[in-house]
This record gives C-alpha cells, structure tokens and sequence, in this order.
C-alpha cells in the first residue's frame, strides 16, 4: 500500500511549481549557492578534475528521469559546476575567456544560481 503516495507527490508538485513556493525555494536556493560559492581561476584543470566530471555526470545520468534536462543542459551544468560535487562549496575552476563563464565571477555565479 502506498498511502496516496502519487496522488502527495502530485500534489507537492503543483506547490512547488507556482507562487510563493516557487519564490522561496528560489530564494533559499540563491542563499546557499551564494554563501558557499567559490571562485578558482586556473591555467589548466587539476588532475582530480576529471573524476569530479566523472562523478557528476553519473549524478546526472541517473537523476536524469527527475530532471527533464537534455544533454546539452547538463554538459552546460557540468562545464560550470566543475568542482568536486561532494564538497559543500559550489565552486566553479575558471580557465577565463574560453570558459563558459567569459572569465567573470559574477557571471559563474549568477549561471550558477540559474
């Protein structure tokens, strides 16, 4: 028995995409992203870096169903939250103007909280 379950998640889902709801989730959102977000300018990628990707886009893979995201969303997603997705600060390595953020801070972040 699943006590209702899809009938709560429909319902939190249509809380959850209009109104205050949505405002709020956004705001909180932005809060903690802005609060942990850190910033690294680099001449080339750490050796880590590639087991970061690895790991990130298996997250991705998986959750895809839940996301309605396309490939190129998530390859977007990648190239700017590029950092180790178990640390707790969202951070983003900038390799400057080829980057996807142009070499600005406050462009990485503003993409970030998109």
């Amino acid at each position: 028995r699943m006590d209702n379950l899809p009938g709560k998640l429909v319902k939190m889902g249509h809380l959850h995409g209009h109104g205050k709801v949505t405002a709020d989730f956004q705001a909180a959102i932005t809060d903690i992203v802005t609060d942990s977000f850190k910033f690294d300018p680099v001449d080339v990628m750490p050796a880590e870096s590639d087991q970061w990707h690895s790991n990130a886009k298996f997250i991705l893979k998986v959750t895809r169903a839940c996301n309605d995201l396309t490939e190129q969303d998530e390859n977007f997603i990648l190239s700017l939250d590029n950092g180790d997705w178990n640390s707790k600060e969202w951070r983003h390595l900038c390799i400057g103007e080829a980057c996807v953020c142009r070499g600005s801070q406050g462009n990485a972040l503003l993409l970030m909280i998109r």
